[in-house]
């Protein structure tokens, strides 16, 4: 039975913001994969690859997708942009949670991201020739999601409000317990 609230998305679309907000909102334990891993290894995830590299990572990342989704009571998860990579990862979101992907145009996302010098997938070349990279390689294994949410010209309360009507529209008829 699906119970949890999850968010998935590209690097940059505003998960882990959105996916507090609707936490705080909804008063239901908020659960961000790699703000997990990052404790229970007392590492930051550029830390993780550098030492171990991007497999032991990936690694985690399915380890602590497994726990979450078995929690037994409904929460928001949000993930890192890569947890699509795994197909167990997928089938355990879908399996467990109503899943909504977050996407932004990859121009906004390099907007967003031209800062941020934390993340080390983006760590090499032009930041816009990553983000297109990585874009273009993922964007079909956010296919699965049950619900898909255009950031671009939204402000993050929007989003987040338009999540909520949705899970509460859920809850009515009875898909979301």
């Amino acid at each position: 039975m699906k119970k949890h609230l999850i968010i998935i998305g590209f690097m940059g679309t505003g998960k882990s913001t959105i996916g507090k907000m609707i936490s705080q909102s909804l008063r239901l334990e908020y659960l961000d994969t790699d703000e997990i891993i990052q404790r229970d290894r007392n590492c930051s995830i550029p830390e993780i690859f550098e030492k171990y590299g991007e497999l032991t990572f990936r690694n985690l990342e399915t380890g602590v997708m497994e726990q979450t989704v078995q929690n037994t009571h409904p929460s928001i998860i949000t993930t890192g942009g890569g947890i699509v990579l795994r197909s167990e990862n997928r089938v355990a979101m879908s399996k467990y949670g109503w899943v909504f992907a977050l996407h932004a145009h990859p121009k906004e996302i390099i907007r967003r991201l031209q800062e941020d010098t934390s993340r080390p997938l983006l760590q090499g070349g032009s930041l816009e020739e990553r983000v297109l990279h990585l874009y273009e390689e993922r964007k079909r294994l956010y296919q699965f999601a049950d619900y898909h949410i255009d950031t671009d010209n939204q402000t993050e309360q929007q989003v987040a409000n338009q999540i909520k009507d949705i899970w509460f529209n859920l809850i009515k008829s009875g898909d979301a317990k």
